[in-house]
């Protein structure tokens, strides 16, 4: 297990460069656009004084809205940090829609702070679990859950960005600060204009990613192919084969505990060693009843038992004992695994020993025959 956040981040001076940014971009937005329409009003009969004004004006007051806007979003930014590293002090893990009501945010904007706070280094190496609706501050992540139809997930789509579409009415009214309109041409002209920076605008910002809550739907489960060798025996072994291989793979995905993944993978990688050895040697299906008859089906249900505990929202003295003893039990049931696996083996090698032995005494009595018949010629 992972440990909790451990230390969070100075967050003192991005916090107080937010607010300064807000302080200073207030004033010089609002000043620069009084003077923008004292020019107008004043000098715009002044030609080239009134553009060069203008000129100067427009910057300044855009300027002054940048650094309000990125004023506020610093603010919110390192405020939003704060209350996670708050609610995350002592989890690994939480659900992000729980993250949200903290910080007030929709799912999409949390989405993309959390994201920007791991790359940022606020979080280091945490991630958004989709599948779990989870943020985690684990370094690794674990395999996702094997997921049922109508679970909750997260799902991310991109929609078109809206902000294309400002940028024609801030053309337009740029226009006419620069050239009031005089005609009926001018508005032609300044909607033209506008028209254009809007499509250019469209094809170059990237869309937007949306995060909302999904419903997973489930692919319907494929009938398996009947399995057909000519022996019955084996048909059946290998049938319940795979019924088990499947549940060790679900159960693999689905234990989440690091103390469980690794035990876990090395039963599934040793079962189907020892289910390919059968289908290649069908004479030792009877030394592996006990394993496929009450070793491997009640692995499967400890397992599975472990699972629905893990669960549990509250874990009482009992729930925790018993995992404990589920999780100490795993060595020895490896090692059970492994020592049926080794059976087989030390049995093939036993038979080709006897075949080499045989081999080699024929080969020593025919070198004695030859060596016999050729002193009696």
């Amino acid at each position: 297990m992972m440990p909790m956040l451990e230390q969070k981040k100075n967050t003192t001076f991005s916090y107080g460069l937010g607010i300064a940014q807000i302080v200073a971009g207030i004033p010089i937005a609002i000043i620069s656009m009084i003077m923008i329409l004292v020019g107008f009003w004043g000098f715009r009969q002044a030609g080239g004084f009134y553009f060069i004004w203008q000129l100067i004006l427009i910057p300044v007051t855009t300027g002054g809205a940048f650094l309000i806007y990125n004023g506020v979003k610093t603010y919110r930014f390192i405020d939003n940090y704060r209350k996670i590293a708050a609610a995350m002090e002592f989890k690994n893990r939480e659900r992000v829609t729980a993250l949200a009501q903290v910080t007030g945010q929709d799912l999409t904007s949390l989405v993309r702070d959390l994201r920007a706070m791991s790359q940022k280094g606020y979080f280091p190496n945490a991630y958004v679990d989709f599948d779990r609706c989870e943020f985690s501050l684990t370094d690794t992540q674990v395999p996702s859950p094997a997921l049922g139809d109508g679970e909750i997930i997260l799902k991310e789509t991109a929609r078109p960005s809206a902000m294309p579409l400002l940028s024609f009415p801030y053309a337009f009214l740029a226009y006419y600060i620069i050239k009031p309109f005089t005609s009926f041409s001018d508005l032609i002209i300044a909607g033209a204009i506008g028209a254009v920076i809007c499509v250019i605008a469209y094809r170059k910002t990237p869309g937007v990613r949306v995060v909302a809550e999904s419903k997973y739907k489930a692919q319907p489960a494929l009938e398996p192919a009947p399995i057909d060798t000519g022996n019955d025996a084996l048909d059946g072994l290998l049938s319940n084969a795979v019924t088990y291989a499947g549940d060790l793979n679900e159960l693999s995905l689905s234990i989440t505990n690091e103390k469980m993944i690794k035990p876990i993978k090395e039963l599934l990688d040793v079962s189907r060693q020892i289910f390919a050895f059968v289908e290649r040697q069908p004479a030792k299906i009877k030394q592996i009843r006990q394993f496929m008859n009450y070793y491997l089906p009640t692995t499967i249900k400890l397992l599975q038992s472990y699972r629905e505990l893990s669960r549990e929202p509250v874990k009482n003295e009992s729930v925790t004992e018993t995992m404990n003893k589920i999780e100490n039990s795993m060595d020895e049931i490896v090692g059970t695994f492994q020592r049926e696996l080794d059976n087989l083996y030390r049995d093939k090698a036993e038979d080709i020993s006897v075949d080499i032995d045989v081999m080699l005494d024929m080969m020593r009595n025919q070198e004695i025959s030859n060596d016999f018949d050729q002193d009696n010629i």
